[in-house]
């Protein structure tokens, strides 16, 4: 269009330097500067317009990460204390006590009743029971520990720091080997450790000894692996009538401190 103009002026100038021409050649230059005028204000606009976009896109894209970071951090705040429950996930704290109490109150009177006709049964069973929930605890302690050592670094490194993705990563890879053995049989869980005790078990009583052994080895996988480890409560332990009733009503936290768990 810049041309058009330019050409107008030109013949213009050319054909005649009468006043109606002149008058045409000066409406020529106006509409020529008018137009210059006008493309760069226009220039300007949709570079202010890009401006504007392209901080608005920056502003979001930091918000997106910002909302990911507390997104990461709250997850694996609730993976390392334990408070994220879940009514799909079948080993989460409230299902191991639930699993727990339906040991101690449903599973062990039914395998009790067979080992009741020698007294020299009950020592064993308690044994046993604590042998297999020690156990078991130790395996998942080392388990835990070899994947520790796979996402180990340095750190005293200079600069040196660990991706929170990577801790959270860890976490859920223990969830995994905690899911893992809630789905695996009891009886092929327990085989190396119950083979330790063997020799201690009557061959009369040993069908039901090697499902107690079973049933303490699984459970107390699961509650090792939760976050904190989770142990039957042995020394608040009271004794009753029964001398048989040698589970604790309560689990625990598995340390020092650790104060038992309320049983729903």
């Amino acid at each position: 269009m810049e041309e058009h103009y330019k050409r107008q002026v030109m013949e213009a100038s050319k054909s005649s330097k009468s006043p109606s021409v002149q008058s045409t050649c000066h409406r020529c230059e106006q509409n020529v500067l008018e137009h210059k005028k006008s493309m760069t204000e226009m220039e300007e606009h949709y570079k202010r317009k890009l401006t504007e976009a392209r901080s608005a896109l920056r502003e979001n894209e930091e918000d997106f990460k910002s909302f990911k970071d507390r997104m990461a951090s709250n997850l694996s705040d609730e993976i390392k204390t334990g408070t994220s429950e879940s009514m799909t996930n079948p080993v989460s704290q409230t299902k191991l006590k639930e699993m727990y109490d339906d040991l101690r109150v449903m599973k062990w009177p039914k395998i009790k009743d067979h080992l009741k006709s020698s007294n020299h049964n009950r020592k064993i069973a308690e044994d046993l029971m604590k042998d297999m929930f020690e156990a078991a605890q130790e395996k998942m302690e080392k388990k835990k520990e070899q994947i520790e050592k796979m996402f180990k670094f340095n750190k005293h490194s200079p600069g040196s720091t660990q991706d929170p993705k990577v801790t959270i990563h860890k976490q859920l890879a223990v969830q995994n080997l905690q899911k893992a053995l809630y789905v695996s049989r009891k009886q092929d869980v327990v085989k190396i450790p119950f083979l330790k005790q063997e020799e201690k078990i009557p061959k009369d009583y040993e069908k039901y000894f090697k499902q107690l052994a079973a049933e303490c080895f699984w459970l107390g996988s699961l509650m090792a692996l939760n976050n904190p480890p989770l142990q039957p409560a042995w020394m608040s332990r009271v004794p009753g009538p029964d001398a048989w009733n040698m589970f604790p009503e309560s689990i625990h936290a598995s340390h020092k401190d650790s104060e038992p768990m309320e049983q729903h």
